[in-house]
């Protein structure tokens, strides 16, 4: 009887560390490692193109401020690049990056998120559009995924 006390109890604590590793792991690690600034005047024809695509209302297209219509030497594109590293076992799933917009932010271009395995990096880029002459390159942003079908979510600050 007492072999099997210990058994169970054994089994129990297991069971017990594995469900603690799980929802510990389940959060996703998010660095920021490159910010770079590119005047939209300089990339003329991708400014047309998001001009257009942000009137259409396509899908990576978030939008801070409509009036955005004037010409392309008003303009930067700022682009951020995160490091993503899933340090669980189960994959993350519908991943979302919102950058929380700064001051003369217009919009936001985001490049479909790959669902990112467990024990996996992944690199993301996302674009803002933003007025010429911004103070600050860095933005604080906020990631939303889901693992296991529980939505998650991690701040990421500059």
């Amino acid at each position: 009887m007492r072999s099997l006390a210990k058994a169970l109890t054994g089994i129990t604590v297991v069971i017990v560390l594995l469900f603690i590793y799980i929802l510990y792991s389940a959060r996703l690690h998010v660095v920021l490692v490159d910010v770079s600034v590119q005047s939209a005047s300089e990339q003329e024809t991708i400014f047309r193109n998001v001009q257009a695509s942000a009137a259409r209302g396509e899908a990576g297209i978030t939008i801070f401020d409509s009036d955005f219509n004037r010409s392309a030497d008003q303009y930067d594109f700022i682009s951020l690049t995160y490091e993503i590293t899933n340090f669980g076992l189960f994959p993350a799933e519908w991943l979302d990056l919102n950058v929380i917009p700064g001051a003369g932010d217009q919009l936001q271009v985001s490049e479909l998120l790959p669902d990112i395995s467990g024990l996996r990096k992944a690199r993301l880029t996302t674009v803002i559009l933003t007025q010429k002459g911004g103070a600050n390159i860095e933005r604080a942003a906020e990631l939303e995924y889901y693992v296991l079908g529980r939505q998650q979510q991690v701040g990421i600050t500059p």
